[in-house]
């Protein structure tokens, strides 16, 4: 916040505790009453007796509804004449300074704007009988009253916008207020309240722009995001220091938590872990819905699709050691030939191509990177003759069905990999074990050029996002727990100053850096201080549209 504000609102403090305090004290004036009627359409009743349930929630809702429009005309006002509010600030803050070093008369009395919120607000107050200047006499009434001043503000952002920055930094402010009543502290914790919450509120957002980070790291980020796993700033700059001093040179618990959903997710399970049972179900669903698309359907392999499968083999021939050749590649290639090429041979059904499939599955998974090819260019060639033979029987709609099975399918492959290797034992799999599952089972070249499946992105922004760092720095320099706290602390003022806040954020930033590991990391990986570094211009900008807000409840 501009220092100029700031001294101008805590100097408005006290008055606005004895406007407060003399608004809700003092006896409506018939003025003010009528006042009142206007804005909220009811009438309180004057008497002080006790009263019924009905009477207590009609009378609260009354008292609600006049200091919430008291608030939105607070706050509208506050909105219009914000640049005069800025102005005001300024020329005060200049005439303080200049009072201080002897340059201006101690009686000389700063020029202020007439078109600053706390003229318009005077003007309405007279106008209304002082209608406008009503803060509610029960607790709900000035909760009502404080979250009306921040609405104008928030307003053209949607319903999110308006809880956000609205509905929400408006309870906030108000419940410090009336935690701190009476004391020097609650102009300031009001303002903190109302700027912060809205911070706190905020995830990632859905375009990331971390300063420094690279366009590429931002992309994947954005990845990961959109599957449910959040990166931190630290993994998504990819900056060594900064994610020490998050604490996550090694991913998250709560990370890798939600890489193992969004891998069971691509396979269409609702498991939370790979274990045995979850996988054997998933994998029972997804044979269901092939078996269900391709019952009754049968197919003859046309010539140029034979030939691709007979061009497979040839490849595999050449590549694969000859100890290491599976014999079922090329039994599956001559069948297909086969059923080309000789008239008489059956046409392939339902139990063949399942057949197929499965002994191609397995051998996704061989430790021999040909074999892995072969298996993967065979499973093509099928899927193609499937879609043809479904395309001339007119059920296009199945083709869709079935593509989104054979997905589930591939992915399913890699999940069961991926839950094989060290560490994934308690079913939790590693975003780098997963990536690697990934390529094995679907290919190293349709990975290298983004023709694998959706878990196929998701898995190599998370082997890039997610990967530990080495132990060791590059000439053998093993990182101390004392080196690092004290980069720690350098990095946390160098951060501190490049979010805008100069030398005091240069301060908080190193002392926060160098306090101890556990307390200093849950700090920087805390929602307010992940959004402010994750979009520093963006988060900070929308913060400010409580500052109308702010103002109006000073006013």
């Amino acid at each position: 916040m501009d220092p100029d504000l700031e001294l101008e609102l805590a100097v408005a403090a006290a008055k606005a505790k004895r406007a407060k305090a003399s608004v809700a004290s003092a006896p409506p004036s018939p003025e003010m009453a009528a006042g009142l009627a206007d804005l909220s359409g009811m009438t309180q009743s004057p008497q002080v007796q006790e009263q019924s349930w009905g009477d207590a929630i009609g009378s609260t809702a009354s008292d609600m509804a006049a200091a919430g429009a008291a608030g939105l005309a607070r706050g509208g006002a506050a909105l219009v004449g914000l640049p005069g509010a800025v102005r005001n600030a300024r020329n005060n803050g200049m005439t303080g300074a200049g009072k201080k070093a002897g340059l201006i008369p101690e009686d000389w009395v700063s020029p202020q704007s007439p078109i600053s919120g706390e003229g318009f607000t005077q003007v309405m107050g007279d106008m209304t009988g002082g209608a406008t200047d009503y803060r509610g006499e029960t607790r709900a009434g000035k909760y009502a009253g404080t979250v009306g001043e921040f609405i104008p503000g928030a307003l053209g952002g949607g319903l999110r916008g308006l809880l956000q920055y609205g509905v929400a930094p408006g309870i906030a402010s108000e419940a410090a207020g009336q935690a701190t009543e009476g004391t020097k502290w609650e102009p300031y914790a009001r303002i903190a309240a109302a700027l912060l919450t809205p911070l706190a509120m905020a995830k990632a957002s859905p375009n990331i722009r971390p300063l420094g980070a690279d366009p590429e790291r931002v992309k994947l980020a954005e990845t990961l995001q959109a599957q449910g796993v959040t990166p931190t700033v630290g993994q998504v700059t990819g900056w060594p220091t900064l994610q020490r001093m998050e604490g996550t040179v090694a991913p998250l618990d709560g990370q890798i938590d939600d890489m193992t959903i969004a891998a069971m997710r691509s396979i269409g399970s609702k498991a939370k872990k790979a274990t045995p049972e979850a996988l054997a179900d998933a994998q029972s669903a997804i044979v269901q819905k092939m078996d269900d698309v391709l019952d009754g359907v049968s197919f003859t392999p046309t010539a140029p699709l034979a030939q691709e499968a007979d061009d497979v083999v040839k490849r595999y021939l050449e590549e694969a050691p000859s100890a290491s050749v599976v014999p079922r590649v090329r039994a599956i290639a001559d069948e297909i030939m086969d059923s080309a090429t000789n008239p008489g041979s059956k046409a392939i059904d339902l139990s063949t191509l399942r057949t197929w499939r499965s002994a191609l599955g397995r051998m996704t998974s061989s430790a021999d990177e040909a074999t892995r090819n072969a298996a993967v260019g065979l499973r093509k060639v099928i899927d193609d003759a499937t879609d043809a033979a479904l395309s001339a029987a007119g059920r296009t709609d199945d083709i869709a069905k079935l593509a989104k099975a054979r997905e589930e399918y591939r992915n399913f492959l890699a999940v069961r990999d991926a839950s094989t290797r060290a560490g994934a034992e308690a079913g939790l799999l590693s975003p780098t074990a997963l990536n690697q599952a990934v390529i094995r089972t679907q290919g190293r070249e349709a990975y290298a050029v983004g023709a694998g499946t959706d878990l196929a992105e998701t898995s190599r922004a998370g082997a890039a996002m997610l990967r530990p760092q080495a132990a060791v720095d590059a000439g053998a320099v093993r990182r101390m727990a004392g080196a690092a706290q004290i980069g720690s602390g350098g990095g946390g003022a160098a951060i501190g100053a490049a979010l805008g806040f100069g030398l005091p954020g240069a301060i908080v930033g190193g002392t926060v850096g160098a306090l101890a590991p556990p307390v200093a990391q849950a700090a920087m990986r805390s929602k307010v201080v992940q959004a402010l570094m994750m979009d520093p211009k963006y988060q900070s900008g929308n913060a400010a549209r409580t500052i109308a807000g702010i103002l109006a409840g000073f006013n």
